[in-house]
């Protein structure tokens, strides 16, 4: 079998993939899946999970690159849409329409977050958005106070599991079997087995 050699979306260096153990195979995110679609070094799938995608090397690598932030949120965004929404989109259009947003103080991050809510949360017509993502103003707030409501449900699960944990080990009595002397092993005498 051939081998292709990839790059790494972490470190950003290439290496032949083998399809074994060698190398973890996954894709956007929290979970280590077997998909073909990204490969990752063996030792870069945990530092990927404990790190923010803008922390990267590569990600920081590609800003530099790119000589702007904008470059890479408004190709964030076409990958976002082309990729994992399967939409027709055009990136100089995503481009000219984040600078623009920008100038009405909207911030990178929120741009590329209502962008997933638009079509990953309100599974908005496709068709309607002509290659852009003309909707962001439209939704921007509402968008933005999704994802704050989102933490703070997390959150609450989190702190009330770990007090049903707290209350469930309080609670809990561990019972242990006294043993019965009248139902005692059978000793065995070596001596007289021989």
């Amino acid at each position: 079998m051939a081998k292709a050699e990839v790059k790494c979306p972490y470190c950003g260096k290439k290496f032949e993939r083998l399809d074994n153990e060698e190398h973890i195979v996954w894709e956007r995110g929290d979970n280590v899946k077997l998909d073909k679609r990204r490969y990752f070094h063996k030792e870069c799938v945990e530092l990927a999970h404990q790190t923010p995608k803008t922390a990267w090397p590569e990600y920081l690598h590609r800003i530099e690159l790119a000589g702007s932030e904008l470059d890479v949120w408004a190709a964030m965004c076409y990958d976002f849409l082309t990729k994992d929404m399967k939409m027709e989109a055009e990136y100089n259009k995503i481009r000219n329409q984040i600078e623009a947003f920008t100038k009405k103080h909207m911030k990178y991050e929120g741009i590329f977050r209502t962008v997933c809510y638009c079509y990953a949360v309100k599974h908005l017509d496709k068709k309607k958005a002509e290659g852009g993502i003309g909707i962001v103003p439209y939704l921007y707030e509402e968008a933005a106070q999704w994802f704050v409501d989102r933490t703070q449900k997390q959150e609450k699960f989190v702190m009330e599991l770990n007090k049903q944990i707290e209350e469930r080990k309080a609670a809990v009595t561990i019972f242990r079997q006294k043993r019965d002397p009248a139902r005692g092993r059978q000793k065995i005498n070596l001596a007289e087995m021989e």
